[in-house]
């Protein structure tokens, strides 16, 4: 892994862009336990590791019925 990319970070707007979500599911989901909880980068604002966001992506269950499921 480049150190690129594990310094990388995303703003709220890009994570629900890049991974189809929506705000109100990302933090009922980090409520959950189940998306990765973002770094504090100053006072108003937060970012999420790439790496972290690309981990639980891989780690998803694949639902029936999505495309490329067998």
């Amino acid at each position: 892994m480049s150190i690129g990319k594990v310094r990388e970070l995303l703003r709220r707007e890009e994570v629900e862009k890049r991974y189809s979500v929506s705000r109100s599911w990302i933090y009922s989901q980090m409520r959950a336990g189940r998306f990765p909880e973002p770094i504090r980068i100053s006072l108003r604002a937060v970012r999420w590791r790439v790496v972290d966001l690309d981990k639980w992506a891989k780690e998803r269950p694949v639902a029936h019925g999505e495309i490329g499921h067998r």
